[in-house]
């Protein structure tokens, strides 16, 4: 659980959004190209937001990097064009768990990084300790009727020899051009685990040349775990690191916040066509057709005409845990906090309680959740169930949501349904929540809901 965190906090730090543009998205039958209309007004609406920007930076500015140039990118019959040969080598490059239980998750995304015209396809397993994966990148050749293996050059760390940049794990990422080398750059985690106890996460500045690409590490943070073998107890000690000088946490996210210095950010989407443990590996549900329509549509997510909520909706919907999700139909509807323990010591509430809590279960198994004090809305927060592990549970993240810890220092919070049973003629829900606060498990509450 305290490994996870490093991840979602890092992912937090990177940004959200995208700054591309270029293909239209395909429907589930067939992918049409758009006119020639339409491309030309999309050239010139990209024109005048280029002429904008050239006004907000001013003349003083010309010499700092700056935003991507203007390009025109893959047009749809092209791009069908290069698909069809992935498409066609499907059963070489699709990936399998190849026996290993801690693979839960595999994904294929497309993409066009250095914006030459090729497409790449990114292929990633995930695994289930720390968020750490492996990748491999292919890329359309120059003459367009095969692909080629897209070399990784990556740096030695006197951290980890476990270098490796997590696209399954980041959604999206900040991405900058570098005016003078005319090379878009983007800003990626890499979670790593060395064993006993040892793990963290580099942040990567990646970019790519030719048929290389090549990672720069502009910050790690990394986390010693000791287990006292009488006590069993835990402690951890974490370390943040510009180069191999320790640094302080507010130094840390200071760096993050200005990197690169001088240089405009934007944030660019990668849309992964992916499937968890539970599912099927080879992506064998899907025909020739249906894959390559979602391909297509993950390079629209990275070209920014396709939103990846609506790609992960069509695409990535868990058909492995609707038969999970279907046992806890039951738990759908208004629930008011009834009781709470911690550390064996049960407290009752109503609504005139100091503190009091209303959850709120979807059809679609979406959450919403209020926190009162003093009879006055404290804070909400929106959420979904998860069914991917042995139980559901639902997650909050304080410091994406308010940009800091609350007052008890808590910066995420994770809800598991324990229990879902009936007393004495009435309904009750048992959830076990998990505090945490900067990486640290700050402790734990058994909360106990009865249906409204």
């Amino acid at each position: 659980m305290k490994k996870k965190y490093i991840a979602l906090i890092l992912a937090c730090l990177l940004g959200t959004g995208v700054f591309l543009s270029g293909c239209a998205s395909s429907s589930d039958s067939e992918i049409e190209k758009d006119d020639e209309d339409d491309d030309n007004d999309d050239e010139d609406d990209e024109d005048d937001e280029d002429d904008d920007d050239d006004h907000q930076t001013g003349d003083e500015e010309s010499d700092k990097p700056s935003e991507k140039p203007v390009v025109e990118l893959i047009d749809g019959d092209d791009l069908l064009d290069q698909l069809k040969i992935f498409i066609d080598d499907r059963d070489y490059w699709t990936m399998a768990a190849d026996g290993d239980e801690a693979v839960y998750r595999i994904g294929y995304g497309v993409t066009d990084l250095d914006l030459d015209g090729r497409i790449e396809l990114i292929i990633s397993r995930q695994y289930d300790y720390s968020d750490v994966s492996d990748s491999y990148v292919l890329e359309i050749n120059e003459a367009g009727d095969d692909y080629d293996f897209v070399c990784q050059n990556l740096f030695p760390s006197m951290i980890t020899d476990d270098v490796q940049p997590d696209y399954l794990t980041c959604n999206s990422t900040d991405c900058y051009y570098d005016k003078e080398n005319r090379e878009l750059h983007y800003l990626i985690t890499d979670n790593f685990d060395n064993g006993n106890g040892n793990y963290g996460a580099l942040l990567l500045d990646m970019r790519k040349n030719g048929a290389n690409l090549y990672f720069d590490c502009y910050l790690t943070i990394s986390v010693q775990q000791t287990v006292d073998q009488e006590s069993y107890d835990v402690t951890s000690e974490y370390k943040y690191y510009e180069g191999n000088a320790e640094i302080s946490e507010s130094e840390y996210y200071s760096i993050i916040d200005s990197y690169p210095d001088g240089a405009v950010t934007k944030p660019v989407y990668f849309g992964y066509l992916s499937r968890n443990y539970y599912q099927d590996m080879y992506l064998s549900d899907l025909d020739d057709v249906e894959l390559k329509n979602a391909l297509y549509d993950s390079y629209c997510v990275f070209a920014g005409t396709m939103d990846q909520i609506d790609f992960d909706g069509t695409y990535n919907s868990s058909t492995g845990s609707i038969a999970n999700s279907e046992v806890y139909a039951d738990v759908v509807g208004d629930w008011e906090l009834y009781s709470s323990e911690v550390e064996g010591s049960e407290t009752y509430y109503d609504f005139d309680s100091p503190t009091y809590m209303l959850l709120y279960i979807y059809d679609d198994y979406s959450i919403y959740f209020i926190n009162y004090e003093d009879g006055e809305i404290s804070n909400t927060f929106s959420s979904s169930l998860d069914f991917s592990g042995d139980d559901p549970v639902f997650e909050h993240d304080i410091r994406e949501e308010t940009g800091g810890p609350d007052e008890f220092g808590v910066v995420w919070e994770n809800y598991m349904i324990l229990n879902h049973y009936y007393e004495d003629g009435a309904e009750y829900l048992e959830i076990s929540a998990d505090y945490y606060g900067e990486g640290e498990w700050l402790g734990y509450s058994i909360l106990t809901f009865r249906r409204s």
